[in-house]
């Protein structure tokens, strides 16, 4: 079985252009991502992530350092690859 996760971006009637960017995997890699995904969120003590929060250190971001924010993104970055 096979799941699949999508998101958009400038989709508002105010954009000319659209874009829609997903992952595709089983249902067993789910779970492992799910998992690590959830860990790294939990040791930030980050809900969830909003990437322009994280870009421009608003909401739970905010008060962030940007060796912080390079070293989360390197992590997620790393746990999205496995």
């Amino acid at each position: 079985m096979l799941t699949a996760y999508f998101d958009d971006s400038g989709t508002s009637q105010n954009e000319r252009i659209a874009v829609v960017a997903g992952y595709l995997a089983t249902t067993e890699m789910w779970k492992t991502f799910n998992s690590r995904w959830s860990n790294l969120l939990s040791k930030y003590k980050v809900t969830h992530l909003r990437r322009a929060d994280l870009e421009s250190f608003h909401g739970q971001f905010k008060g962030w350092e940007p060796e912080r924010r390079t070293e989360f993104v390197k992590k997620a970055h790393a746990i999205i690859r496995r």
